[in-house]
């Protein structure tokens, strides 16, 4: 920070005003230029001198200022580009944690053979209940996958790849409802932390994340029942990965989106800080979902799937988007109908105009 002194609001008086008062006399009776509008016309003509040096004085100022916020502007993106591509720092992580449960038990994996859903299903049989916070991050994974078995891209160190053991307190099903919108908000307002515009992060239902129209993570929520009941989230947020350029992914980074690298690791901490506050108080995950929610004011045309991996199906129909309820659902009305129908499994695709 820099310390700035304050310009005074007075204008400072002429040097040579005090000498010009001593020797000011009436007005000359014989019309001639007397010494006292000698003087009024010395000390205007000072102060317009002091007015115009002033004023560059300022500008100088104003100047310099404009040059070190430049400098510091240009200073923060060349440091921030100073990120190595490199795997994930545990000790930078845990130093920079302030939760309360989540990520105080934690597995980093440089090379995960199959998926973090499944070695956290391992941990969740191993260690039941105590199991409650626990966090997986891979650098890459071999089998990590998606909504409905898709698969999903996880090669990359460049981007963060992690799963979350969930122990319920309550009903199972109502807290599945409750982490799989919470775990979007988590994303949305991890993402806007590091400089993303808030109006460029959406959430596209269930719990896609979107920044601009591209998907930036997807979510995959899982319940395990057995002894100890218990729901398993996996996020893969693409983080310092150039992907504009690939137009057949529709996909997008937090680098794309503000043109310089972010710490994984800060990036893991506030997911899991939102997360941890958002289900302290469920009643506020509904209006924060709704917020950030894609489909929020104008009634958005989407395409509705009925087979895997969006295939054209007999059933598929146009629709537009009335809204999302407290359960999760998705409330659509048919093009050229007026009936209302809810979705909670289809696949929606937004109809984005070209």
């Amino acid at each position: 920070r820099l310390a700035c002194g304050r310009m005074s609001d007075e204008l400072r008086l002429p040097a040579a005003a005090p000498s010009l008062i001593r020797h000011a006399t009436t007005q000359d009776p014989h019309g001639k230029e007397s010494d006292s509008k000698k003087l009024k016309n010395s000390n205007s003509s000072a102060a317009g001198n002091d007015v115009t040096s002033g004023g560059s004085d300022l500008m100088s100022i104003l100047m310099v200022f404009g040059v070190l916020i430049v400098f510091f502007g240009v200073a923060i993106a060349l440091f921030q580009d100073s990120i190595p591509s490199a795997p994930f720092d545990e000790q930078r992580f845990r130093d920079a944690l302030t939760t309360e449960k989540l990520g105080k038990r934690f597995l980093h994996i440089e090379e995960c053979e199959g998926s973090t859903m499944d070695v956290a299903k391992n941990i969740l049989n191993e260690n039941g209940a105590s199991s409650h916070g626990y966090v997986i991050v891979a650098d890459t994974q071999k089998k990590a996958r998606g909504t409905k078995g898709r698969k999903w891209r996880a090669s990359s160190i460049e981007n963060l790849y992690m799963t979350l053991i969930w122990i319920p307190k309550g009903d199972i099903n109502q807290c599945m409802i409750n982490i799989n919108m919470a775990a979007a908000i988590a994303v949305v307002q991890a993402i806007q932390n590091q400089g993303v515009p808030s109006h460029q992060v959406k959430i596209k239902w269930p719990n896609d994340v979107w920044i601009n129209d591209r998907k930036v993570s997807g979510i995959l929520t899982e319940m395990k029942g057995g002894t100890t009941k218990g729901i398993i989230i996996g996020i893969g947020l693409n983080v310092n990965e150039p992907l504009l350029h690939d137009e057949s992914l529709r996909a997008v980074s937090i680098y794309d989106a503000k043109g310089y690298r972010s710490w994984k690791e800060y990036v893991l901490v506030d997911m899991l800080q939102y997360l941890e506050d958002l289900m302290s108080d469920v009643n506020q995950i509904h209006s924060e979902y709704q917020h950030h929610n894609y489909f929020k004011g104008e009634r958005k045309k989407v395409m509705v799937h009925h087979a895997q991996n969006k295939e054209k199906h007999p059933r598929d129909f146009e629709a537009l988007v009335e809204g999302v309820t407290k359960q999760g659902y998705l409330k659509v009305r048919r093009v050229g109908s007026n009936k209302i129908e809810t979705l909670s499994f289809q696949s929606v695709v937004p109809i984005i105009p070209t």
